[in-house]
């Protein structure tokens, strides 16, 4: 491989024309598949109960998807890899059903599921990551002191419920970022049809507790799970996950590898680094000592302090939020400023320690950089 990454467009080029089976479905079929369920796809597959329709057919109807706005934290190129797979052999002929799309303010949910049928037989479950809500992110905050999350148990349901289907004998379950973590949970808490489950892709997502984790239904799933995280991961070093994982090289810098395309993508799967990036060692190191200091109560306290000011503005997604900044940041000074004064103490304490303990582990940085 030369210098320039490969992406998931010219591994459309190198693979597009080869079917699943001559060359069976890997982990960057998954990571696209996982990537195109960030699109508003409600719009082009079918409501009605045992309904489908092909990859194909859905791009040549609903061209409006190239237009439609994703997110600030979506990568605009999505779209195009959507319409770019629809017209290869290998995905075209995929048939999308099932679309479960959920968004309350009021419980602090963001979910999204999609089964794509792969053949008659085996189905690949995505569950979406973080889409651009203020709520989304709260959500994905609140793995600190929640669990389940609302978007868990319904990950659970829905896993359930795909899986259930008589025609359906093998079952491929996916998630980019929280969408990792999600296929994660569902999978490993689901008892009936579990059997049918033969790979889970995670992909940077958030972990686990270490006792959550070392549980027997997660213990039973490790050995089908295929976990990938950038070189320089941040996202995917939130708790903890399973020993045996994949490191991905990405052209990306800081957390902004957490983005799939500066994935770098060979033929028949992945380019790989032999290890993680001391940065991101340091981030995990840190933020997991920080967290189990924590008790649960003062966790759930610093995220609501942190979403507070958040609340009082209008704005509903990172992107309104952004467009207009200078609006939302007057509104959130605001709030910051007529926050009980017991809560801007404790909010402190908690900041304090955390730095504390990134200053107790800044010479393992150093000395794995030198």
């Amino acid at each position: 491989m030369n210098n320039e990454y490969s992406d998931f467009f010219t591994y459309l080029s190198w693979r597009g024309d080869i079917p699943f089976t001559a060359s069976p479905f890997n982990a960057v079929d998954a990571l696209i598949l996982c990537q195109i369920a960030y699109l508003d796809l409600e719009c082009a597959v079918p409501k009605c109960e045992n309904s489908a329709i092909l990859l194909k057919n859905a791009a040549r109807l609903h061209e409006e998807l190239r237009a439609k706005k994703i997110g600030l934290m979506i990568n605009e190129q999505t779209a195009e890899l959507f319409f770019e797979a629809a017209k290869t052999k290998r995905f075209g002929d995929i048939a999308l059903c099932d679309v479960v799309n959920k968004y309350d303010e009021k419980s602090e949910e963001q979910f999204f599921a999609l089964t794509f049928l792969l053949d008659k037989h085996t189905a690949f479950v995505a569950f979406r990551g973080t889409d651009d809500t203020i709520v989304g992110w709260k959500e994905d905050f609140n793995l600190a002191f929640v669990t389940p999350l609302p978007a868990q148990k319904d990950a659970l349901a829905y896993l359930t419920d795909e899986a259930g289907m008589s025609f359906i004998k093998k079952v491929i379950v996916g998630g980019h970022s929280k969408g990792g973590n999600l296929a994660l949970y569902a999978s490993a808490q689901m008892t009936k049809y579990k059997d049918k489950i033969i790979s889970v892709y995670n992909f940077d997502g958030p972990g686990f507790s270490s006792d959550m984790l070392s549980s027997p239904p997660f213990r039973a799933i490790e050995n089908i799970t295929h976990s990938y995280y950038p070189q320089l991961s941040i996202i995917g070093q939130l708790f903890s996950h399973f020993e045996s994982y994949t490191v991905v090289k990405s052209n990306a810098q800081f957390i902004m590898q957490h983005d799939p395309f500066s994935w770098a993508v060979g033929a028949l799967g992945f380019e790989e680094k032999e290890d993680f990036e001391a940065g991101s060692k340091y981030f995990h190191k840190t933020f997991n000592e920080w967290y189990i200091s924590l008790e649960k109560d003062k966790r759930e306290q610093f995220v609501n302090a942190l979403f507070a000011p958040l609340a009082e503005t209008d704005y509903k997604n990172l992107s309104s939020l952004s467009s207009h900044w200078l609006q939302a940041s007057s509104a959130i000074l605001k709030a910051l400023n007529e926050m009980d004064n017991d809560i801007k103490l404790q909010t402190k304490e908690i900041i304090a320690s955390l730095f504390s303990v990134a200053q107790k582990n800044f010479g393992v940085l150093i000395a794995k950089n030198s």
